[in-house]
């Protein structure tokens, strides 16, 4: 009915739209009586309506009302906006104009995780930050440098870049420790599948092996994967300790992915 808060509010951003702000007023009154736990809502229809600039410290339960009233609204979305989000508003925040470049990579990997986007959009994503040749190079300069926002989509520039093998696997090597503590090592293997392709196998890159398979099995790369194995397996009769621990850690894998032993 016309006291639900739902339709109210639907009725009020077509009022507010539509030039009639008297009747959009009425409506937000009503909603305040309504549903006055919506602060979001009525902060952001007063400053549609009489066109007050706010700022949102906190929103951690963003509905698609909230999105697009922020956006006409030409708000910033707070940094926390991505925590609680469900995950239909999750795609909308990666490809919010409104919301800063941290916050839109944040969504876009959650989202990525969650299977509503695909990973050539969070590429995209990762494809279009502009880093300084120095910010590049200091990610190999100490791990300290790995714990920002944008440290994924630095560490895919670099491994599209570096020409020699070890230095792009050392690039993907610090991407997957950073995704299994950023929990989202699926999508960063998805993300970077092509430059791990572009890897050939090699004795020299053993340390690299158990990522690789790993990395390799989620995208559906087995035969390749099984390259990257038998690197490992190959030097396990020449006592190589690395070589050894890496096939036992990477057995079960190999045994659930079907692979053959």
């Amino acid at each position: 009915g016309i006291d639900d808060p739902f339709w109210l509010k639907h009725l009020s951003l077509c009022r507010i739209f539509s030039g009639d702000l008297d009747s959009a007023r009425l409506a937000t009154s009503l909603i305040r009586e309504l549903d006055e736990e919506d602060a979001a809502f009525l902060n952001l229809s007063n400053s549609l309506i009489d066109k007050e600039d706010i700022v949102f410290q906190t929103l951690p339960s963003p509905k698609p009302l909230h999105l697009a009233m922020s956006r006409a609204a030409k708000v910033s979305l707070p940094e926390d906006i991505v925590s609680n989000a469900p995950a239909l508003v999750l795609k909308a925040i990666a490809q919010s104009p409104n919301a800063s470049m941290d916050v839109r990579i944040q969504a876009a990997e959650k989202a990525e995780s969650l299977g509503l986007v695909d990973s050539d959009s969070l590429r995209q994503l990762y494809s279009g930050i502009l880093f300084n040749s120095s910010k590049i190079k200091s990610i190999f300069d100490s791990d300290k440098n790995l714990g920002s926002i944008e440290s994924q989509a630095l560490l895919f520039q670099l491994s599209q870049t570096q020409e020699v093998a070890a230095a792009k696997a050392e690039a993907l090597f610090k991407a997957f420790e950073l995704g299994r503590k950023q929990n989202i090592y699926g999508t960063v293997a998805r993300v970077n599948r092509n430059s791990l392709l572009s890897i050939e196998p090699s004795k020299d890159l053993l340390w690299f092996v158990k990522d690789a398979v790993i990395a390799l099995i989620i995208n559906n790369e087995h035969e390749r994967a099984l390259e990257w194995f038998e690197i490992a397996r190959s030097l396990v009769n020449s006592q190589n300790e690395i070589a050894a621990s890496t096939v036992l850690e990477l057995w079960p894998s190999i045994q659930l992915s079907g692979l053959p032993w």
